[in-house]
């Protein structure tokens, strides 16, 4: 009884298929897009969030930032918040004497006049970004040096007119040269002379492909200031000791 009624279900849902071929196509394929549409999110989504942990892991696991004003996305900010004072370097070396904090860098913001133009003979960038930065930026923030080296605290206290540049930087001024034979090669910013002692390379964890360094031009965090005495926006960040984070958030 059962099996019958089986079969002539069969019978009427062929008949029915076959008597409206181009709907049960079009619902077919319906069904088959919906799931690939799932499937490709599902993928993506998975590959945004892999991308995503491995970046952070490659900038630091243990690193605690702090600016004086509210980060990432929001609709709008009171005044109150806008007349905070801007981060001091004194403010991070008071963060060197907690027990939790390993170490402490720091980097100025450039927010005010654009972004500089840079030249190297008659090649010209104008993507570029400035980054006035503490000499252990490079080590806390796991920065990928390439050739030559990073900033040093003689570098900083002497105010030198000295830079690192990120890989679009020496691609787009230096697209002949080798990466070794870039370091010690002045180039021209906003019209003041600089010489490169050293390159980044690309992350290996970046989102979409692409980094914000990549654009940078770090420069000792004296000389930013000596040239942009304005620019008094800064960025510390406090790296924790091992299995200290969350003491390192209380006394950052």
């Amino acid at each position: 009884m059962n099996l019958n009624k089986t079969q002539e279900n069969v019978r009427m849902a062929i008949n029915t298929i076959s008597s409206h071929k181009m709907r049960s196509f079009l619902t077919v394929l319906g069904v088959v897009i919906g799931v690939i549409t799932v499937i490709v999110i599902a993928s993506i989504l998975t590959g945004m969030r892999g991308s995503i942990i491995d970046m952070v892991e490659e900038m630091g696991t243990r690193n605690v930032y702090a600016f004086h004003l509210t980060t990432g996305p929001h609709l709008s900010m009171d005044r109150e918040e806008f007349q905070r004072e801007p981060l001091t370097v004194n403010d991070a070396a008071a963060l060197l004497a907690s027990d939790a904090i390993e170490d402490v860098a720091y980097y100025g913001l450039q927010v005010r006049g654009g972004n500089p133009t840079v030249k190297f003979r008659d090649n010209t960038y104008k993507q570029g970004r400035f980054q006035g930065a503490s000499a252990s930026t490079a080590e806390t923030l796991n920065l990928p040096l390439g050739e030559g080296r990073f900033l040093s605290g003689t570098d900083d206290y002497r105010r030198s007119n000295v830079a690192v540049l990120g890989v679009d930087v020496v691609e787009a001024l230096f697209p002949n040269y080798s990466p070794p034979e870039v370091i010690d090669k002045e180039i021209l910013v906003n019209g003041r002379k600089f010489s490169v002692i050293g390159t980044l390379e690309q992350r290996k964890s970046t989102f979409l492909g692409m980094s914000e360094e990549d654009n940078y031009i770090y420069i000792p965090y004296r000389t930013m200031r000596k040239i942009f005495p304005r620019e008094d926006w800064l960025i510390i960040v406090a790296k924790a000791r091992e299995g200290q984070l969350s003491s390192a958030l209380d006394d950052s």
